[in-house]
């Protein structure tokens, strides 16, 4: 029995030996592979590399040249005025805004109280813009907005906005010292009324001009002022000649609706029940003269006087040469609004002579028998640097969403500022044939 199980004992100790020789060997195995499984390359990753095909690595290319071209920066030399440009702000400063706009230094973007400034919230730094290139100087390039959204009414330059407002807005003004009152109200002289253009006249003076259009196409002369900016028809009476307008018989009923429909809006109101005592006191040489009659109405010559009202229709039509600079700065009143130097500033002939002698400038006087009534349209938000505005004596007046004007244009500086944009707009006053002084013959001595 001791024997026998000297023998078993034996038998189970090297079984024992055999099992852990295998385990040892097993494990040191396992920790070989794990140990070599990063330096072999699987089957998989042999698979991807060969399936970046040639379009693949032709679109990761572009990409880099992408990223590449977008380093590049523009010089400043490289921007035009009144380019529109896509801007991402960069830093909010306070008193401007620093935007990239792809140039090689940071774009300015003012705030101010002036038309195209930014407004006063804050801008945080990735806030996309559309901008407008508006000045190049020192290797700066200064910004405006690349439309006019105002904040305030553009009639009582108050902060009120809403098409509410805008439509029922009618404000008296005076426009300078030496220049005589048309009215009084309040105490106060007054030169002019400005007031909104009614929906029904903006219809009727858009299927006025296509109408007038069909056939002024037609002419040689795309105006009657071939020698002044833009376009500008007359429909009335040529009185010297005593013969009509061409067109004139296809356009003054049309023209006689426009004219008896502003004749009824609250800005005629305004000046009828006016009061002028004492207005005169001091331009004792002067009689205000009286509104466009709706009798007999346009192209109908007036018995008491020999007159008639005349219509005239604009298109783009500024009273400068049709050669003029677009670099001449534009009136005083307009580069309060813009935030620009004036042509009293950059304009030899305006500084020293006066607007009114100089021929790149819109500013003038007419020599009408009657008070005038003039109305410009211009869509709701035009572009900034293509806007149209209105120049009374020290004011000016954006077209924008349309505005019409009563004044006295004998002596009221006056003129429409619009140099690179577009405008539609209509005026009504009454002429009268003119009237030669039959000269004394000189007295001769009987010595």
């Amino acid at each position: 029995a001791p024997r026998g199980f000297r023998h078993i004992a034996g038998y189970l100790c090297i079984f024992l030996a055999v099992c852990a020789w295998r385990l040892r060997k097993s494990g040191s195995f396992a920790v070989l592979s794990q140990k070599q499984a990063p330096r072999r390359h699987p089957r998989w990753a042999e698979r991807k590399m060969h399936s970046m095909t040639m379009e693949v690595l032709m679109e990761m290319d572009e990409e880099l040249a992408a990223e590449e071209a977008s380093m590049i920066k523009r010089k400043t030399a490289d921007f035009a005025e009144g380019e529109r440009v896509e801007g991402v702000v960069v830093r909010d400063c306070g008193d401007s805004i620093h935007v990239d706009i792809g140039a090689a230094a940071d774009a300015i973007l003012e705030r101010g109280d002036f038309i195209g400034a930014a407004d006063r919230r804050v801008y945080l730094p990735g806030t996309h813009l559309n901008v407008t290139v508006w000045s190049k100087a020192n290797h700066t390039l200064s910004l405006r907005m690349h439309r006019f959204n105002s904040c305030r009414c553009q009639t009582c330059f108050q902060p009120k906005e809403g098409p509410v407002h805008r439509q029922s807005c009618v404000q008296c003004w005076n426009v300078g010292r030496g220049v005589p009152p048309l009215f009084e109200a309040n105490g106060k002289r007054l030169h002019c009324v400005v007031g909104p253009v009614p929906e029904s006249v903006h219809e009727k003076v858009q299927a006025l001009i296509k109408q007038g259009n069909t056939y002024w196409d037609t002419w040689a002369e795309k105006s009657s002022r071939p020698l002044q900016k833009g376009r500008l028809h007359g429909v009335g009476i040529q009185l010297s000649r005593n013969r009509t307008f061409p067109g004139t018989a296809q356009l003054r009923g049309r023209c006689n609706e426009v004219l008896g429909e502003m004749l009824d809006t609250e800005m005629v109101e305004v000046l009828n029940n006016a009061t002028n005592e004492d207005v005169w006191q001091s331009f004792r040489w002067y009689k205000p003269p009286a509104l466009p009659s709706r009798e007999p109405g346009v192209a109908s010559i007036d018995p008491a006087d020999g007159g008639s009202v005349q219509s005239y229709i604009g298109q783009g039509y500024m009273a400068v040469l049709s050669n003029c600079s677009e670099d001449h700065a534009p009136p005083v009143p307009v580069a309060k609004l813009l935030g620009v130097p004036s042509c009293k500033e950059t304009c030899p002939t305006c500084r020293s002579k006066g607007c009114q002698a100089c021929e790149e400038c819109c500013v003038h006087v007419d020599q009408d028998h009657s008070a005038s009534l003039l109305l410009g349209i211009q869509e709701e938000d035009p572009i900034i640097d293509q806007m149209a505005f209105f120049v009374m004596g020290n004011k000016a007046f954006p077209l924008a969403g349309g505005r019409a004007f009563l004044f006295d244009g004998k002596v009221v500086p006056h003129g429409v500022w619009c140099m690179r944009g577009h405008y539609q707009g209509m005026a009504f006053v009454k002429k009268v044939p003119y009237k030669r002084r039959a000269r004394k013959k000189p007295e001769v001595s009987r010595k």
